[in-house]
């Protein structure tokens, strides 16, 4: 839904590959033109190649589908990795949507931030993912929390949500307006 509501058919979406493939095919399930920019295997650890997903921006990129912690990779993005990120986002004008669903699977030692938290200017283009399908395994729940910072972007995807027929809640799934990371 957030991909049919903030961009168009043809619109780019940058991903980093190897991804969870749902998430790519949700992309290109909506006519929009899928951005693989490759994670880089580097002394047996996934990095971001920076350098790569700057090229890539500039091909126009309307989102960044970011997975954080990244599956199946499992990596855990430093704070550096995600201001890195935003300022991407930031340049080239994208809005940065978070799958956060895995932040509880870290190991000891790794510590999980929510991009939003960075800034108050990275919040206002960032739309948050979670859901505790992962965390107390409750999958067949089917519920999710979107935190959107963003009063504009969080009143457009109520918009959607609505057109779609969504509404009323289970207890399990009822969200907030305000964000509390």
């Amino acid at each position: 839904m957030v991909i049919q509501q903030f961009t168009n058919e043809g619109d780019a979406i940058l991903i980093h590959t190897p991804v969870y493939q749902p998430v790519a095919t949700a992309v290109s399930l909506n006519h929009r033109v899928l951005i693989e920019s490759p994670l880089k295997l580097v002394a047996g650890r996934y990095e971001i190649d920076f350098e790569d997903m700057e090229l890539r921006m500039q091909q126009g990129v309307k989102i960044v589908l970011l997975i954080s912690p990244h599956t199946p990779v499992g990596r855990v993005w430093t704070r550096a990795d995600l201001e890195r990120i935003a300022a991407l986002c930031i340049k080239y004008n994208a809005l940065i949507v978070s799958d956060d669903i895995h932040a509880d699977f870290i190991h000891e030692g790794h510590e999980h931030t929510v991009i939003a938290k960075l800034s108050e200017e990275i919040a206002q283009r960032s739309i948050i993912c979670t859901s505790p399908g992962k965390t107390f395994n409750l999958a067949s729940l089917e519920i999710s929390n979107i935190i959107i910072p963003n009063e504009t972007t969080r009143e457009r995807f109520k918009q959607v949500l609505q057109q779609a027929g969504i509404h009323n809640p289970t207890f399990f799934g009822r969200g907030f307006s305000s964000p509390q990371f």
